[in-house]
């Protein structure tokens, strides 16, 4: 059994008008929908957007699709 992490930091980051930050942590597949979220951010083009991907990719046709 893990212990609760007790010991949290605070960032002293602020946040930026017109910019995003997201994390996509899961497995590469067609079920989780990565490309439609890439789809998504593609079309919005009034946003600085990083998106940080983690997660063993399950189906490497699909990943290859999404970085394309």
């Amino acid at each position: 059994m893990s212990s609760p992490v007790t010991n949290r930091t605070q960032s002293n980051t602020s946040k930026e008008s017109g910019s995003l930050h997201l994390v996509f942590l899961s497995r590469i597949s067609e079920k989780k929908n990565l490309l439609f979220l890439l789809r998504v951010l593609a079309h919005n083009s009034e946003l600085s957007v990083q998106l940080d991907i983690y997660g063993p990719i399950e189906d490497k046709a699909y990943w290859k699709n999404a970085m394309n």
